[in-house]
C-alpha cells in the first residue's frame, strides 16, 4: 500500500469523545493523496433496547433522540472536516452488529483504508471483555490504521517474520515494508524493522549446527534469524542498522519497542488462520493491539498467503 495512492478513507469516530485522532491522521492522508473522506460513527445502546420497563413505543422515542443527539454531534465534525475537504461525508451507523455494518459500508479495494479511533477502557473491562477494535482487525479485507493520539509520526516500526524456507524475500513482507516506507518518507519519519522471536527449548531444538555452536542457544538463535531475514533485507533495500532483533513473545516485544518513541507507527501484517487455529492459537495482532502506547496499521492477508 501506498499511503498517496490512497483514494477512499473511511474514518470510524467513537461517538461524543474528543479529541478524534483518526481524524487527525486522516486529514494528513488525505492532503497526500486527495482521497474522499468519509465519517462513520457508530453506537448502540445496550440498555435502552434490553430495558424491560419500557414498552415499544417509549423504547422507539428514546431510541430517535439517541440517534438525533449523535447525529448533530456527527453533522458537527463533518462541518470542521469540510472547511479542508469540501466533498466529505458522514454517515451514522446504530447496530449491535457494528462491524458487520461498517464492513457492509466498506467495499474491498486496493485504494481504501480504514481509519479508527480506539476506544480506551478501563483495564479490568479490558480482562473481562475484548477491544471493540479486535474485530475488525480479524475480519477487514481493507488495511486499518488506529491512532492512539495526534502526536506527528516519528518512527515507522515495520513487523516482519522469518520468511519460509525456499522464498526469496516473501511478498508479503515486502509489502508490509513498502507500506511502511511510503509512510516513512511522507513523514520524514524514521524506518526500522522489527523481529522478535522466542527462545527454544532443548527439546525442541533439532538443528545440530545450533545446538553444537552455542548450547545456551540465545546467540546462534538470533544468527540463524538474522541469516533468515537475509534475503527480505537485501530484496527490500533494508541495511542492518535498520533492523532490529529483539528475543520474546510479540505481545510484549512490540508494545515495548512501540513505546520507546513518542510518535511511532506499528506496520504489521494479519496471518489467514482457520477457526480452529484462532480458537486454540489466538491472534497475534489482537493480543498486541490493547497493549500499545502508538499507533496500528494492519495490512490484511492476501488471499492464500
Amino acid at each position: 500500500m501506498k499511503i498517496d495512492a490512497i483514494r477512499q478513507l473511511y474514518v470510524v469516530l467513537v461517538p461524543a469523545v474528543d479529541p478524534q485522532p483518526a481524524l487527525d491522521r486522516a486529514g494528513f492522508i488525505a492532503g497526500l493523496s486527495g482521497a474522499h473522506i468519509k465519517l462513520v460513527a457508530q453506537g448502540f445502546d445496550s440498555d435502552l433496547e434490553h430495558n424491560p420497563l419500557l414498552n415499544e413505543e417509549q423504547r422507539q422515542r428514546e431510541r430517535e433522540q439517541w440517534i438525533e443527539v449523535h447525529r448533530r454531534w456527527l453533522h458537527g465534525l463533518l462541518a470542521e472536516t469540510r472547511k479542508q475537504h469540501p466533498d466529505a461525508e458522514a454517515q451514522l451507523l446504530y447496530s449491535a452488529a457494528p462491524v458487520t455494518e461498517l464492513l457492509s459500508e466498506c467495499p474491498p479495494g486496493s485504494d481504501a483504508l480504514i481509519v479508527k479511533s480506539a476506544v480506551r477502557h478501563h483495564p479490568m473491562r479490558a480482562l473481562l471483555l475484548p477491544p471493540e477494535e479486535g474485530e475488525l482487525l480479524r475480519r477487514s479485507p481493507l488495511p486499518v490504521w488506529i491512532p492512539f493520539n495526534r502526536t506527528p509520526l516519528q518512527r515507522i516500526l515495520a513487523c516482519v517474520v522469518t520468511p519460509p524456507d525456499g522464498v526469496p524475500g516473501d511478498r508479503p513482507q515486502r509489502e508490509i515494508i513498502e507500506t511502511a516506507r511510503s509512510i516513512a518518507t511522507h513523514t520524514g519519519a524514521d524506518l526500522n524493522l522489527l523481529h522478535c522471536y522466542a527462545p527454544l527449548s532443548p527439546q525442541l531444538l533439532f538443528d545440530a549446527d545450533i545446538a553444537s555452536a552455542d548450547p545456551g542457544q540465545s546467540s546462534a538463535l538470533r544468527q540463524h534469524h538474522r541469516q533468515a531475514l537475509a534475503p527480505l533485507l537485501k530484496a527490500s533495500g533494508i541495511t542492518e542498522a535498520q533492523l532490529l532483533m529483539v528475543e520474546g513473545q510479540p505481545e510484549r516485544v512490540v508494545p515495548a519497542e512501540g513505546g520507546k518513541v513518542a510518535g511511532t507507527l506499528v506496520v504489521m501484517g494479519a496471518t489467514t488462520r482457520g477457526a480452529l487455529e484462532r480458537a486454540i492459537e489466538g491472534n497475534t495482532i489482537e493480543r498486541v493491539q490493547p497493549q500499545l502506547s502508538c499507533d496500528l496499521l494492519v495490512c490484511p492477508a492476501a488471499p492464500g498467503s
